[in-house]
């Protein structure tokens, strides 16, 4: 056991280890590594005192970082609640008693850091997100077995009365503590000042079963303002999501100003203003680090580039070939940057030194992409004049290595697409990532070259597919019109991805985690938050707790979906317009909407 809680006082409240199964004992999303609680009420109100013990010699923007996150949840708890009707049984009075509140009213939350944060951006193995969060029953607490120095010491120093108390070793652990603390409290129907948890005495140990958990959201097919985007940021952090892939260019459009090339965006944007400033850029990566949350900024190279060719036509190789663009490219527009081109070498030496210095300050990653390189378009670009493969290898060998040098002197390590390494065959240090999406093979044979790997295929973590096709077709031709990557991927296929599926033991160290993504031929900012979630959120389960319980079960859907309900149901109070799970009447009558076994 992690934690043995005695209650001082009686035995009047019930306190064991649950299997966590059903109901209000299981309202957590995702659900924690380890959860005991019991069923005694408290409550909280505003005059509650939020106490942060910080170590000596706290960064200040780590300082800022966690009082920004205490006064988010803090607000939240008290003024953002919600009232469980939709998840109670039907007609049940589920409403603890108003009266006596005085004498079981939290006095204090205090919430401890233990260490100070070694980076403001932390390399994969660096950060630590762990965090132990104790919720004391009316009768007090006793520490018998697991951290009774830092407990103990918490005791002695802010007393032994009503209290919540949270410990972490770095900021972000604090940051995953307060969302859940957030999710173990409800509004009285009858009083919206009253806020409660029925679950006393609580105690949670909890940690990340993945290191990257993401998710990747293109803002080029469609724009996207930077509100919307920031919306998407604080679902994540709700999630408990820690990596925002941010495809910001494509053979589309070009929105990312550039001070250093200032024609990409004001000739490759979609409308003028359509753009992101380097203060937009500066807004979202702070707002992101904020929520223990880094972007990964994607520039999809040497295909998808189309864009460019808007200020600079003589990069560009197969720009816009109509009618026949099948043949060079996967969609419209058609257009690669050419290879074995010192005017391209030039270009990408000024798009770095002016773009990745700016973000470094933020994230440690830059995606330099390099998925679905057309070979066909390279009969077209004078310097290569081939479609052959041992034409073409080498000199996309020094296209990368050129992008991935100015990468690393700018401050940033490189992740590429699956295909630069599964499909060209390329030569590439062990210290580029490897993003996979065309299937469990791809992590395989990524993994087993040595390379760490972000997982996601099309056939679970694709949220846009589904929509059926966007291009248009003459007469018959591509009925019934279905999209490439369809049905659409249901949060229960979500949920039953594992990234590590397949794998050998050393294979699955490699994998560093996960992403959904969100490519946005049909989707853009009226249509995101449906389209999201709740289904991001199964993905966040899967990554943050992983697939099977600690007994190496499966999770079930019986037993997800009440708590995925309630997450949406949250998510919705926050103004995030997330889709319902399943119909009304099946939450108010838990387990009548199971489909009976053959």
């Amino acid at each position: 056991m992690l934690l043995s809680l005695l209650a001082k006082a009686s035995t009047r409240t019930a306190f064991a280890w649950l299997l966590i199964f059903s109901g209000i004992a299981a309202a957590l999303w995702p659900i924690p590594a380890t959860y005991r609680h019991g069923n005694e009420v408290v409550w909280i109100d505003s005059d509650t005192k939020w106490i942060f013990d910080s170590p000596d010699g706290l960064d200040r923007q780590i300082l800022a970082k966690v009082n920004g996150a205490i006064g988010r949840a803090r607000s939240k708890v008290l003024t953002n609640q919600l009232v469980p009707w939709k998840l109670r049984p039907h007609g049940e009075d589920f409403d603890p008693d108003l009266t006596g509140r005085r004498h079981s009213t939290i006095k204090r939350v205090v919430i401890q850091q233990l260490k100070k944060d070694e980076s403001k951006t932390p390399d994969y193995g660096e950060q630590d997100e762990s965090y132990q969060l104790h919720i004391s029953g009316t009768g007090g607490v006793e520490v018998a077995e697991i951290a009774p120095a830092e407990l103990t010491a918490l005791y002695t120093k802010y007393g032994k009365g009503l209290s919540v108390f949270i410990i972490a070793n770095h900021s972000d652990g604090i940051l995953h503590a307060l969302t859940t603390l957030h999710q173990l409290f409800y509004q009285h129907s009858g009083n919206p000042l009253a806020i409660y948890t029925p679950l006393a005495p609580v105690v949670i140990k909890d940690a990340p079963r993945f290191a990257h958990r993401g998710l990747n959201l293109d803002v080029a097919r469609q724009w996207y303002p930077k509100e919307a985007i920031l919306k998407v940021l604080e679902g994540m952090a709700w999630n408990k999501l820690n990596r925002f892939h941010f495809h910001v260019t494509d053979s589309q459009s070009w929105p990312l100003e550039v001070p250093a090339l200032p024609e990409l965006a004001t000739k490759g944007a979609y409308f003028r203003g359509l753009t992101y400033s380097t203060k937009d850029i500066q807004d979202i990566y702070q707002y992101a680090a904020d929520r223990g949350i880094q972007v990964i900024m994607e520039i999809d190279m040497p295909g998808h580039t189309s864009s460019i060719g808007h200020a600079y036509p003589e990069l560009i190789t197969g720009q816009n070939s109509q009618p026949l663009w099948t043949q060079v490219a996967a969609q419209p527009p058609s257009g690669h940057l050419k290879l074995n081109n010192k005017a391209v070498d030039d270009f990408l030496t000024k798009l770095f030194n002016d773009l990745v210095p700016r973000l470094t300050k933020y994230s440690k990653y830059f995606h330099t992409g390099g998925d679905e390189v057309n070979k066909n378009i390279y009969l077209l670009d004078p310097g290569i004049n081939s479609n052959q493969t041992s034409v073409i290898k080498p000199h996309l060998q020094k296209f990368i290595e050129h992008a991935h040098a100015l990468v690393r002197k700018n401050g940033a390590s490189p992740v590429v697409w699956e295909e630069m390494v599964v499909e060209w065959g390329l030569d590439l240090p062990k210290d580029v990532i490897v993003q996979t999406w065309l299937g469990d093979e791809s992590v395989k044979t990524a993994a087993s070259k040595g390379h760490r790997v972000i997982a996601g295929t099309y056939q679970y973590w694709y949220l846009d597919c589904g929509n059926g096709q966007w291009l248009d077709f003459t007469g018959q031709q591509g009925f019934p019109y279905n999209d490439w990557c369809g049905p659409k991927k249901s949060w229960r296929l979500i949920y039953t991805y594992d990234p590590t599926q397949g794998l050998t033991p050393a294979e699955a160290a490699l994998v560093l985690g996960g992403e959904v993504h969100l490519w946005s031929e049909q989707i853009d900012a009226h249509s995101l938050d449906s389209t999201l979630w709740p289904r991001a959120s199964a993905a966040a389960e899967v990554l943050w707790s992983g697939r099977t319980t600690q007994d190496g079960k499966n999770r079930t859907f019986a037993e997800a979906s009440p708590r995925l309900a309630e997450v949406r149901e949250r998510m919705v109070g926050w103004r995030i317009e997330a889709a319902p799970v399943m119909q009304l009447w099946c939450h108010q009558h838990e387990g009548d909407c199971e489909m009976p076994g053959q």
